[in-house]
């Protein structure tokens, strides 16, 4: 009977097992990337006829972790080739570490029809024709001549750190659509913010400087403050349960760094925070106004001290606290004895209960 209900237990794990991953197999086999010809930004360049020394450039197709471009082009086509000379002209020459090209050739290659529709999908823009180059980074999906217009605001989408969204790993989550999608890490000018679970793709992140100098915190000096909300629209979201790191561009202090929840001018809740670099970052689970404090280390005398005549050659060693060394041989004895007192209290507890044990046998 034992082992029939082990053997249940087992079929009931595996089927669930299979249950779980039978989802995450299922959206891996729609991006299965094999099927499709894909070649780097060196073959792009060489079918159209472009030179460019990538041994002497710091470019590097090969890092997935810098943010992707997928161009979809035709060989011969006069726009497709255009987009690739601003690319070295351009992208190239002036941001050569800040993204890497996957190509996929359209006319030699009509099966990359089938990857571009699963892409154009995403972003609501599946249709039975294309005007190429089909260009993707991020959230964005260009499509035809890329003018000046459009490659502003593919610099501006590449250079935002903010946005890391990539089409494909977004699939891989099972997000069909771009509305879908979700991000953990929200960027401003001023802020940055890690939450630790991810939130909307559409939310985005405002905040503003505000002057709270009045709002004083005693021991602190104030540095400044921000006014921070997560918007989706024009409507605030409210964040709870959900910790995140807010990092704040702040001033730099001399000491210790503490940030105020400040709420109808008044300091609800402090907590400590540190410095990275030009931020100064702490971690909370609410979302307001914020304002960051910095204390002179070398304030920290009392005001008794003060009163005290500083006279360097009498009261040195009557203003130093006492130190306390540990003997670590204090406590051998006492340990000792205790250690044996245990072992005599456990053999005294065996002799027992074997005297016991006999008693009761005759």
């Amino acid at each position: 009977m034992k082992h029939m209900m082990k053997k249940s237990i087992l079929a009931l794990m595996t089927l669930l097992m299979f249950v779980m991953i039978l989802p995450s197999t299922i959206k891996a086999a729609s991006l299965d990337l094999s099927k499709y010809k894909a070649e780097t930004l060196e073959e792009a360049f060489a079918q159209e006829g472009i030179d460019f020394d990538f041994s002497n450039s710091t470019y590097d197709d090969t890092n997935e972790l810098k943010p992707t471009i997928y161009l979809f082009r035709k060989d011969g086509c006069l726009n497709c080739k255009n987009f690739l000379n601003y690319v070295k002209n351009t992208l190239l020459a002036q941001y050569p570490d800040r993204f890497r090209i996957v190509s996929y050739e359209l006319g030699n290659e009509p099966i990359n029809f089938g990857l571009l529709n699963t892409l154009a999908d995403f972003y609501d823009q599946k249709a039975t024709t294309y005007a190429t180059p089909v260009v993707i980074i991020k959230d964005k999906m260009f499509q035809g001549y890329v003018d000046n217009d459009m490659q502003k605001e593919i610099e501006e989408t590449l250079l935002d750190r903010s946005n890391r969204l990539d089409v494909l790993t977004e699939i891989e989550k099972g997000h069909t659509k771009l509305s879908e999608s979700t991000k953990y890490y929200f960027q401003t000018e001023e802020v940055n913010i890690v939450i630790e679970n991810e939130l909307p793709y559409r939310y985005q992140l405002k905040s503003s400087e505000v002057d709270l100098s009045h709002v004083k915190n005693e021991g602190y000096q104030y540095l400044t403050a921000y006014d921070i909300d997560i918007y989706d629209g024009n409507q605030i979201v409210s964040i709870k349960d959900n910790r995140m790191r807010i990092c704040m561009n702040a001033p730099r202090g001399e000491g210790a760094y503490q940030v105020a929840y400040i709420k109808d001018d008044q300091i609800v809740e402090t907590s400590g925070a540190m410095r990275d670099f030009e931020t100064v970052c702490f971690d909370t689970d609410h979302l307001s106004q914020y304002a960051v404090y910095s204390k002179n280390p070398s304030d920290t005398t009392t005001p008794d001290d003060q009163d005290k005549p500083n006279d360097s050659s009498t009261n040195d060693n009557e203003n130093k606290q006492p130190v306390v060394e540990e003997n670590p041989n204090t406590a051998d004895p006492l340990i000792h004895y205790l250690s044996l007192l245990g072992v005599g209290a456990v053999v005294l507890c065996g002799a027992l209960m074997a005297y016991q044990v006999k008693r009761e046998r005759r």
